[in-house]
């Protein structure tokens, strides 16, 4: 898998999960304090640590490289990237 595939598939990920915990957290669903209202709370938090992991994770295989010439290499017809192993 290349660098750009994975910065890719995380991006889909932390967008479906913000989406869902923007429809769980609206206002006009009122999930009460019962069981439900506990559950949907407790996966409300799981899911602000997956986007905060997400986001962290995004930053870490997303470097900031300028991909300057003299790092350019090609390999299978495929230019990259060596200093951060980016296609190109």
């Amino acid at each position: 898998m290349t660098t750009k595939k994975a910065v890719q598939i995380v991006e889909m990920l932390l967008e479906k999960k913000t989406s869902l915990k923007q429809d769980l957290s609206k206002t006009e669903n009122n999930w009460g304090n019962d069981i439900v209202g506990s559950f949907i709370q407790t996966e409300l938090t799981s899911l602000t640590n997956e986007i905060a992991w997400l986001q962290i994770l995004k930053k870490e295989i997303a470097l900031d490289c300028k991909h300057p010439t003299e790092m350019h290499d090609q390999c299978k017809g495929q230019k990259y990237c060596m200093a951060c192993n980016m296609d190109l």
